[in-house]
């Protein structure tokens, strides 16, 4: 009973689809703009943020701009606070304050190059799939085919999809 009723619904889908006639049928060739994502990684590479802005992902390419500047900023002051306390801890080397400060200058300033690290790779991954999925929406392509081919007998409607992209 099943296989009935999609043989009768593929019928009404063909007969609909070939009632419409080949007139209702156009194709169009469009001329889609891609990114090149090895670009945009090596944009990106150089300027984070920027293979976001080749990609035209401008959200992302200002998140990554500013959150790179912020952590490369942050590394380099929390340098300059660590060797300033270490240059303080080899005059006063017995200063206790002085050592535990030095030890969260240079903790902080690691987790400030791990972080920017992450934030770097990250950018690098992001702007390859922003290229990568640039105008992914108007790539896509939806073919349906349908015929109606005797089997054992029977003419059976027979409908085929295709996804291009």
């Amino acid at each position: 009973m099943r296989c009935i009723g999609i043989i009768i619904f593929f019928a009404i889908l063909m007969t609909v689809n070939l009632s419409a006639g080949e007139d209702s049928l156009k194709v169009v060739d469009v001329e889609i703009e891609l990114k090149n994502p090895s670009t945009a990684l090596a944009i990106s590479a150089v300027f984070p943020g920027g293979g976001q802005y080749y990609a035209e992902s401008y959200f992302h390419g200002s998140a990554f701009v500013v959150a790179n500047g912020y952590l490369l900023y942050m590394i380099f002051s929390k340098n300059a606070e660590f060797n300033d306390l270490n240059d303080q801890l080899q005059q006063n080397p017995d200063d206790e304050n002085l050592q535990n400060s030095v030890v969260n200058a240079r903790d902080s300033r690691n987790l400030h190059i791990w972080l920017w690290s992450f934030s770097y790779l990250l950018n690098l991954m992001d702007a390859y799939t922003e290229a990568t999925l640039y105008n992914f929406d108007k790539r896509m392509e939806l073919k349906v085919q349908g015929n109606i081919y005797p089997i054992h007998g029977e003419m059976v409607p027979v409908v085929a999809f295709q996804l291009e992209f």
